[in-house]
């Protein structure tokens, strides 16, 4: 089960270096999550729509494999229907497993929160658009009123897993002040404007 989850982590983040070298997108540094990598990107693409495909190449990958894991299993509602299915290792729900892992990667990296691809999909699109701070702003509130979403849903059907993710981003999200890409920005048009007025 930990080897399932490090390789699709790492076909998540392989698919997003592979289309960042496409487009010529430089990578500086990365921060390793559970839920994948965040590139620290030092070449801005020429185009903001590349940035916003790298994103999306990851939890694409992770769709798509669940997708084709389906092939394999038959029936296929009757693995849902078990409840000590999900989350439970053994060989013969091996590859089941392995779709829900991709399946959990991909839809969780489709939320519009930090640091979810989409979300930092979202702070791609917001630059340029807003100042930098209304920018970090807005990607803040939406992934804080995401994640009290996913906790009241957590709450409401009884579901340890979105109680999980919930906790996950709100802890998260300080660490955009860090690694998120506008702010790097802002810091460095600060040093720049420091040097040049001494």
């Amino acid at each position: 089960m930990i080897v399932s989850l490090l390789v699709s982590i790492f076909i998540h983040d392989i698919a997003q270096a592979i289309t960042g070298i496409l487009f010529n997108i430089k990578v500086s540094r990365i921060i390793f999550l559970p839920i994948g990598a965040i590139p620290t990107i030092s070449k801005k693409p020429t185009r903001k729509i590349y940035e916003q495909i790298m994103l999306a190449s990851g939890p694409i990958a992770n769709l798509a494999i669940a997708g084709f894991l389906m092939v394999f299993l038959h029936p296929y509602k009757a693995y849902w229907d078990e409840p000590q299915n999900i989350g439970v290792g053994y060989a013969g729900n091996f590859i089941f497993q392995l779709q829900f892992i991709n399946l959990c990667l991909g839809c969780l990296n489709l939320l519009p929160v930090f640091p979810m691809d989409a979300g930092r999909m979202l702070d791609t699109f917001l630059d340029g658009r807003v100042s930098t701070t209304r920018a970090i702003k807005i990607v803040n509130r939406v992934s804080v009123v995401v994640a009290c979403l996913l906790f009241l849903a957590g709450i409401i059907w009884m579901q340890y897993a979105l109680l999980l993710v919930a906790l996950f981003v709100i802890f998260t999200i300080p660490l955009g002040r860090h690694y998120h890409p506008l702010k790097q920005r802002e810091n460095a048009d600060a040093k720049h404007d420091l040097n040049h007025s001494i």
